[in-house]
């Protein structure tokens, strides 16, 4: 969800990288062809599929931003730039390296590279007058199902 934004207070379409939010490239008959980046996407590297919806509400201008897909996550195109989470050493501690949440607890960077999305897997394209209802749905239901996987992560934390 969150695209890299290099500057915050711009718009998508006045950023001075295009690639700073996710955007539709082209349209075909078949599907859509689209670059950019979305950041801090945490386990990323352990997914079988990556879904991208719009970081914030956007307007007419901002219409090649207005997009929402399914791919998964070997689709031609994709690069995946893992990090680490700020406090994720303190999983190390006490023995606990095999643990199965440390190999999830990663960030990601993914990058499209004019990657190709079947018509089929798009769920939104150029309309922008749905992308703050999107937001606003997943906000809510995010922030709920993330303050519970932090409540199962606290043992590791400590």
């Amino acid at each position: 969800m969150t695209d890299a934004k290099r500057v915050r207070t711009l718009k998508p379409h006045q950023q001075p990288n295009k690639n700073a939010y996710v955007r539709i490239e082209e349209i075909t008959k078949d599907g859509i062809y689209v670059s950019g980046a979305k950041a801090n996407i945490t386990g990323v590297a352990t997914t079988e599929e990556i879904v991208v919806l719009p970081t914030r509400a956007m307007g007419p201008e901002d219409k090649d931003y207005s997009v929402a897909f399914s791919i998964p996550t070997d689709t031609e195109g994709i690069k995946i730039i893992i990090g680490r989470q700020i406090n994720d050493t303190r999983r190390l501690e006490g023995g606990e390296i095999n643990a199965l949440p440390y190999f999830y607890n990663h960030e990601g960077l993914v990058i499209f590279d004019h990657v190709f999305v079947p018509i089929e897997r798009v769920f939104l394209m150029g309309e922008y007058e749905y992308t703050s209802q999107l937001v606003e749905v997943f906000s809510a239901y995010h922030r709920q199902g993330y303050g519970g996987c932090k409540a199962g992560l606290r043992r590791y934390n400590n």
